[in-house]
């Protein structure tokens, strides 16, 4: 069966737009990319200049500061659910204790 003249033009305007929006797609999605980038160097040079400044021991480079306060970051981390967790076996036991004076005054257990 032969194409219409009319399916023919509407295919290669359908082929015209889809290229245009991938143009258009790639243009948006690479500004995008290029502003994320942007960013995360701006906030990299700050962070490093601020580390540098002020969070750096004596000879020490950066990335080792960097590692050092997340070294300390976990400590301090794994500390505070240490505490956390010795409050909640003591207060488990308190209501234990509490549950088994009350059974035991009432001549249950």
């Amino acid at each position: 069966m032969a194409t219409s003249p009319i399916v023919s033009i509407n295919k290669r305007i359908a082929e015209k737009v889809v290229g245009a929006h991938h143009a258009i797609e790639r243009t948006v999605v690479g500004g995008y990319q290029a502003i994320e980038h942007g960013m995360v160097d701006g906030f990299t040079a700050i962070s490093d200049g601020f580390v540098e400044r002020f969070l750096t021991e004596d000879g020490e480079t950066v990335e080792d500061a960097k590692r050092r306060l997340a070294e300390e970051q976990g400590a301090r981390r794994d500390a505070e659910q240490q505490r956390r967790d010795e409050r909640d076996n003591a207060e488990q036991a308190r209501r234990q204790n509490h549950q088994d004076h009350h059974h035991h005054r009432n001549g249950r257990r």
